[in-house]
């Protein structure tokens, strides 16, 4: 999973900076670029004036102006390939797989399991996806 200039590319959209300071960490050394967003708003805008390939998306499910369930659904709309990682410290936030409704591939519950999170990006970055 390689866009066209050969570079992987990871979009995080976390307005908690400690999260995506950890999320940052663990998902750099699998991704040649990551772009942070902290907003709603700023993804679907990103995604409105950006065809860029992205390898990997992170959101934040409870996020300011528009909330990830959203970000989501318009992110589907144009890229319905794209992994999509949902992340949230509410229970709430994936009630009735919510989340999954609106087009997340998986769902992590916040505090973030170090070790855990690590294989998973691994497993949506790595360029032969068929390896678990």
């Amino acid at each position: 999973m390689t866009i066209s200039n050969g570079k992987q590319k990871t979009l995080i959209v976390e307005d908690d900076s400690i999260s995506y300071k950890l999320i940052h960490e663990l998902a750099s050394p699998h991704t040649d670029e990551i772009i942070q967003l902290t907003n709603g708003q700023e993804a679907i805008n990103y995604f409105k004036r950006n065809d860029d390939d992205i390898n990997l998306i992170i959101v934040d499910i409870l996020l300011p102006k528009i909330d990830g369930i959203e970000v989501i659904k318009t992110i589907r709309q144009t890229h319905p390939n794209t992994p999509i990682i949902g992340i949230s410290a509410s229970t709430q936030a994936n009630k009735n797989n919510v989340c999954y409704k609106a087009g997340c591939d998986l769902f992590v519950l916040k505090p973030i399991d170090v070790d855990s999170f690590k294989k998973i990006i691994t497993r949506f970055l790595q360029k032969d996806p068929q390896i678990n």
